[in-house]
């Protein structure tokens, strides 16, 4: 007789939910109704503002909170963005190149920079418009809506609210809307929590302190005027002195009656009164909520730090780009690619968010390669530092006096890319010249045209001051810094050659 298997087989996996929020298993939120409209768990969104998301779009009004929000944003859609096939075969590469070209035919920068919004309520709608052309299904528009107009059902069903029912709303059908969540640290949150939730306070205690530092201000900044009237004065005297003191804070000049006397109370203020603190300090919270650092918001700090809070800064939106890219690449990408393409793989919508080379460091690791032996190609040299090259061999070179004789070095190991630089005609050089400055002006451009346009909405010089000090945080800097330095290289490669063919 064989030996008898006592191994049991595995036991199948349980597939169903079983941590739902209907009935009674949510211990969070107690009982919820299946049919149920959940309300958000945001503790401040419901005690400060029953719900209503009119709460936190107030602190949008907020300068520090526009600007930092701002910054973020701009500094994510200001990247490009690709459309990757989800698989090689022909299908995939087909869905990917109709992805694109429906990305392209809407603004999806715009819709992008609104979606972010989603950041900051913890969660944003996008209506899809589709259209039809014959049997394609096509993205005509994304609309992005008011995420105050929306509501979710206990299953995570997206609901509109309406007049006629406001509170219950009205069952939205699904792959019609693109809905992107952020914040929340569970999956049974459907209204995610966004960064309003942190900038609640540091908004409310710095417009509570600029409203007491105001109130000091005018209650130090100007004496208080004293009237003194003699014993016997009757009321209509009494009233001659009260107007008298009334006219000193709207008149020059004034008369009072004969023996009464006017005097200047000066008030003083000892110590620091600590206003102008709590601004900064709380300017400084909302900067960290936001970016997660305070030095690209700020002038201050060494050259280290602002390069270690950019980084900081940089790794928060490419966090933001992966997720809603995500969201949107389970939506509707996936929703468009089932419909006209069915048995692809989804492509995948994404932004390339990286900085500019270092090209310094690249230069230094360019001359050891070449004191090695080797150099880059061409193909390179155009892919690195753009413009239109030339092989230096096929230059015409200036009269050189015996330079092998001076050095026989070179006469031995031939001409290095140095010294065939040097050697090349003015003209490539004037070419760098025109390249840098084209560089330098295609960087600077946007920033004429955006203060430009601000320069014609100011009515005064002290308007122009002010907006020039709250558009320096706007101005991008990144195209301008890579423009210099590839210059830089460029200009110190030319130097390096003359040196080389002048010793």
């Amino acid at each position: 007789m064989g030996k008898k298997n006592n191994k049991q087989s595995p036991k199948p996996p349980v597939t169903q939910e079983l941590a739902m929020s209907t009935g009674d298993r949510d211990v969070t939120r107690g009982f919820t109704d299946a049919f149920a409209v959940m309300p958000p768990q945001d503790a401040i969104l419901m005690t400060k503002g029953d719900g209503d998301y009119a709460l936190y779009e107030n602190l949008l009004q907020d300068d520090q909170v526009a600007s930092c929000f701002q910054q973020r944003r701009l500094a994510l859609i200001s990247r490009p963005w690709v459309v990757d096939p989800g698989n090689d075969d022909k299908p995939s590469k087909a869905a990917a190149a109709f992805i694109k070209s429906q990305l392209e035919r809407i603004p999806w920068d715009t819709i992008t920079d609104r979606m972010l919004y989603g950041i900051f309520f913890g969660f944003s709608v996008a209506e899809c418009m589709w259209g039809r052309e014959g049997n394609t299904v096509t993205l005509a528009d994304l609309r992005v809506r008011h995420p105050g107009r929306f509501a979710f059902g206990v299953g995570g069903g997206l609901r509109l609210r309406t007049l006629a029912d406001y509170a219950q709303g009205e069952e939205m059908p699904e792959k019609k809307f693109w809905v992107f969540r952020a914040g929340a640290f569970h999956d049974d949150e459907p209204y995610g929590q966004g960064l309003a939730h942190w900038l609640y306070w540091p908004v409310f205690f710095k417009r509570g302190g600029l409203r007491a530092w105001l109130k000091m201000m005018d209650k130090f900044g100007s004496p208080t005027a004293v009237g003194v009237y003699p014993a016997n004065a009757g009321e209509m005297e009494k009233r001659k002195l009260l107007q008298a003191l009334e006219a000193i804070q709207s008149q020059s000049g004034l008369i009072i009656p004969e023996g009464m006397r006017v005097d200047l109370l000066e008030a003083s203020i000892h110590g620091s009164a600590g206003n102008a603190d709590l601004y900064d300090r709380t300017n400084d919270a909302i900067a960290k909520v936001i970016l997660s650092q305070t030095l690209t918001t700020e002038a201050k700090g060494g050259q280290y730090k602002g390069d270690v809070h950019k980084s900081v800064r940089n790794d928060v939106v490419k966090a933001d780009a992966d997720m809603l890219c995500e969201s949107f690449n389970r939506g509707p990408v996936v929703w468009l690619t089932e419909w006209n393409f069915p048995g692809a793989t989804p492509p995948r919508v994404r932004r390339e968010i990286q900085e500019p080379e270092d090209l310094d460091a690249r230069s230094l690791r360019e001359e050891r390669m070449i004191k090695a032996g080797y150099r880059p190609t061409l193909k390179q040299v155009v892919e690195t530092y753009g413009g239109e090259w030339e092989d230096v061999s096929t230059v015409e070179a200036k009269p050189q006096t015996s330079i092998d004789s001076q050095n026989p070095a070179f006469a031995e190991a031939g001409l290095d890319a140095d010294l065939a630089l040097a050697q090349a005609d003015q003209s490539v050089i004037d070419t760098l010249t025109a390249l840098g400055m084209e560089g330098v002006r295609t960087a600077v451009e946007p920033w004429m045209e955006n203060i430009l346009h601000r320069l014609g909405q100011a009515s005064n010089l002290d308007e122009i001051l002010q907006m020039l000090d709250g558009l320096y945080p706007e101005l991008a800097t990144d195209d301008l810094e890579e423009a210099f330095a590839r210059r830089f290289l460029l200009a110190e490669m030319i130097g390096r050659a003359n040196a080389h063919a002048n010793p």
